[in-house]
């Protein structure tokens, strides 16, 4: 008698291949910290001083072990909001030591009344329900930016991008002279050999869900200028689509090409190019085949502007969860303050990246600009050539 197949079934009523298995992301928490120093090393320059950054998820076991590990090695001064009794329980547990953290716990800071009042006065609501908002670990913390007590902060392993973003918005507010705030990520990527070896720059992931050509020209520009001023890299922007210069030709791609050109109006020293596939930005042979004409960017590009953040998203996640990419951010560009955001999803390595990048883009904050664009935000031949009825559209880091 033959034996029934006993292989589970797929569609169709045909027996399901086994497929390769994707070790599971739990499973490299223990290489956290290989490698972590040349992240560090990328992100901090000599002059680099600790700076203080707070967490208002102190109580989560990846923030506590990556903040313990960073404040051991002199990195960056980290406060954990929270009760202290929770978090040295979740330290005991996770064999971290908290000699270089400071525990503060926002219902019994000195400076609760004063962050609610500060708030409610600035804000023009009542003190009881500024109150109730200060009570909000990433309210609290925020609030703390803007009182100067931290240099930077860094949420989202317990809550939405999305609160922390309402949060950001509400509390700390953008920059008087930025018109787009937007946000960026660094990503390191195992065995990728590019211009800047295994990282990339990517954005934007978080803020703009839908960016009209302009929103998109004020995104390209904020995160040329990050990588320049942060990273001291040699931006060079691709605008990614799915397609290369209307191949295929495709109404959804012209914001695209239209953001290019309004890049090159504003900034015409930037090296960018677009609309590009994701292959065409990254790999030289494959550029060459696509594009008839030669370009400084398509190939080796090493700061990729999505169209949308729905594939922003979509790409960071898939080269999270598939290729073991550390990502690091993201940190928000054009706030009155420095914010990095981390995932929920996010693993130990992913914080530690985050803090390098957070303290890199706080102590970025304090320079002049990098030479892309003077102190207006635009372009210094760009007003010249954009003609008369021009208005710039400021971006900043």
């Amino acid at each position: 008698m033959r034996q029934p197949n006993c292989a589970p079934m797929g569609r169709f009523g045909r027996p399901r291949q086994p497929t390769h298995v994707i070790p599971n992301r739990t499973d490299r928490e223990d290489s956290m910290t290989t490698g972590i120093q040349s992240l560090f090393d990328a992100f901090l320059t000599a002059d680099h001083r600790p700076h203080r950054i707070v967490f208002p998820d102190g109580h989560d076991p990846r923030i506590v072990s990556a903040a313990a590990y960073a404040g051991s090695k002199d990195w960056v001064r980290p406060v954990l909001l929270g009760s202290r009794s929770e978090i040295e329980q979740v330290a005991d547990d996770a064999g971290a030591s908290l000699e270089a953290v400071e525990i503060l716990d926002p219902e019994e800071s000195r400076q609760f009344d004063d962050y609610a009042i500060d708030f409610a006065e600035r804000r023009g609501i009542p003190l009881h329900t500024a109150r109730c908002m200060t009570t909000v670990p990433f309210y609290f913390a925020a609030m703390m930016l803007c009182s100067e007590d931290v240099d930077a902060m860094i949420a989202g392993a317990q809550c939405s991008s999305q609160e922390i973003l309402m949060a950001t918005d509400l509390v700390v507010g953008t920059r008087d002279d930025v018109y787009t705030p937007s946000s960026f990520v660094v990503m390191q990527i195992p065995g990728y050999a590019g211009p800047e070896g295994e990282l990339l720059v990517l954005a934007d992931c978080v803020v703009n869900p839908e960016p009209d050509c302009d929103t998109l020209a004020d995104i390209a520009l904020a995160t040329a200028d990050t990588a320049e001023a942060v990273l001291d890299w040699d931006a060079r922007v691709a605008m990614l689509s799915h397609s290369t210069h209307g191949h295929p030709l495709e109404p959804r791609a012209e914001h695209v090409s239209k953001a290019v050109d309004i890049v090159r109006r504003r900034a015409p020293g930037l090296k960018i190019d677009g609309e590009l596939q994701l292959d065409a930005a990254l790999n030289l042979a494959v550029a060459q085949k696509k594009l008839p004409f030669a370009s400084t960017v398509a190939g080796n590009a090493n700061v990729l502007i999505f169209p949308d953040m729905n594939a922003g998203n979509i790409a960071i996640k898939m080269a999270h969860e598939l290729a073991g990419a550390t990502l690091c951010g993201p940190v928000l560009q054009g706030f009155a303050e420095t914010i990095g955001l981390v995932s929920r999803g996010a693993t130990t390595r992913d914080i530690l990246g985050t803090i390098a990048l957070t303290g890199a883009y706080a102590t970025a904050r304090k320079r002049p600009l990098p030479r892309i664009v003077n102190g207006t935000g635009v372009g210094v031949d760009a007003r010249a050539a954009a003609g008369p009825g021009w208005s710039p559209r400021v971006v900043r880091v």
